[in-house]
């Protein structure tokens, strides 16, 4: 699945034949002042390509994993469908479209206050866009002033005529086999720049109406009603998008699933979890259950195996 695996093999030749734009944005869901973005100067987008590169080449040894609302393996990278933030990672895109360069941007002066930068970056007629979340320069400098060497002097510069830049890189958005697909190296900057967990809510909860095709349960609305708790919809987007999994849940016989789960899980479920051969959900079974269905026993009760 994971193509962006040939990229990190390449840095090398990317910092010598890629081309990159880069622009600065402040982006605040639900702002109280108008977002903008403006694009940087073209004369530093070598210097720029370069700083990327670098920091990309941290991750050449990691392995590439789907991404896991509820855990992360150590020494991976993470991806998932762009579909699933394509509500705000268009906004952006849109805004980058209309971005003024920074010589005749109206914004330039609240350029401090961005709060994220996108690179475009082509190689090989293929284009990868870089985010990195951007710590304001006006909380970087609170309380603080930098200073430059004018010939032999230090000379105060004000924050506010500054723009600070990191190049660790938080996600990539990339095209794989048609599909946009984005690259995850930092969850936590990642989670807050897309809002990610409100995302993904709504994701599952779209698709949600796959719950009343499970004939095994006897009360699957119990879990429709709950769709909004953390541990509910983070569970099910492990599989919600997984159609040869829900496949194989649809078509599980009541008995054949109550049988498998008083034989292999009896720590976790007993006859009184169930109503003749239906699993019967309740609030004091809810969470056994959203594990099993998601594989967090590491077994397919469904296609009854063990999961790596």
């Amino acid at each position: 699945m994971c193509d962006l695996n040939s990229m990190l093999q390449n840095l090398d030749k990317i910092k010598d034949m890629g081309e990159i734009n880069l622009h600065a944005l402040k982006y605040v869901h639900r702002p109280k002042t108008g977002n903008f973005a403006i694009s940087l100067p073209s004369n530093q987008n070598t210097a720029f390509l370069g700083k990327y590169c670098d920091s990309l080449g941290f991750y050449r040894g990691f392995n590439c994993e789907t991404f896991d609302p509820l855990a992360k393996k150590e020494d991976t990278y993470e991806f998932l469908s762009a579909e699933q933030i394509s509500s705000v990672w268009d906004n952006m895109l849109s805004m980058i479209s209309d971005a003024d360069s920074l010589k005749q941007s109206p914004h330039r002066d609240d350029l401090p206050g961005a709060n994220l930068t996108i690179c475009k970056l082509k190689y090989e007629n293929k284009e990868y866009w870089i985010g990195t979340q951007q710590q304001r320069t006006e909380s970087l400098f609170k309380g603080k002033f930098p200073f430059l060497d004018d010939e032999g002097e230090l000379v105060a510069i004000e924050p506010k005529h500054l723009l600070t830049l990191s190049f660790y890189i938080d996600f990539i958005v990339c095209e794989h086999d048609g599909k946009k697909v984005v690259y995850i190296f930092n969850r936590k900057n990642f989670e807050k720049i897309f809002n990610y967990y409100v995302l993904l809510k709504k994701h599952v909860s779209d698709k949600s109406d796959v719950i009343k095709e499970w004939n095994f349960l006897d009360n699957p609305d119990f879990i429709k009603d709950k769709i909004e708790t953390g541990y509910v919809y983070k569970g099910l987007a492990r599989i919600i998008d997984d159609a040869d999994y829900l496949s194989q849940i649809k078509s599980t016989r009541p008995r054949t699933l109550k049988k498998r789960l008083l034989e292999k899980c009896a720590d976790s479920f007993t006859e009184a979890d169930f109503s003749g051969d239906k699993l019967l959900v309740t609030k004091s079974n809810l969470e056994n259950i959203i594990k099993m269905l998601s594989k967090g026993f590491r077994y397919n009760f469904f296609a009854d195996k063990a999961e790596d």
